[in-house]
């Protein structure tokens, strides 16, 4: 009853939303989310700790140096991976109150459960 497995957006921002993926106490979250100067960027949360409601963890972003993933030539060692901050996700019913870090800038938003 409290597996957080899901999407999750505000619905005031769009293009702006977490993904969830739970399993006993731990989780995969990816965030899709805008940098500093509006492009758009993926961080993943990939081994948050869950704790009551609550989920904390250091945030990842992923870059490729060289290949394609879906390339016939595709190397895993140029995927670049980068710490670029942390998260703290609490749960309450069908909402997620999610505060992070990423690059030094700090934000909290309220995400709402996207309705299937």
């Amino acid at each position: 009853p409290n597996d957080l497995s899901d999407h999750f957006y505000r619905p005031d921002a769009t293009g702006w939303g977490v993904a969830v993926a739970e399993h006993a106490n731990k989780s995969f979250t990816v965030i899709y989310h805008y940098d500093v100067n509006g492009n758009p960027m993926f961080v993943t949360l990939p081994d948050s700790q869950t704790q009551s409601d609550m989920q904390t963890g250091k945030l990842y972003r992923t870059r490729s140096k060289g290949s394609h993933y879906l390339s016939a030539t595709w190397n895993p060692a140029d995927i670049e991976v980068t710490e670029v901050g942390s998260a703290i996700i609490k749960a309450s019913q069908a909402k997620l109150d999610f505060q992070f870090t990423i690059d030094g800038y700090a934000q909290q938003h309220l995400l709402t459960r996207l309705p299937f």
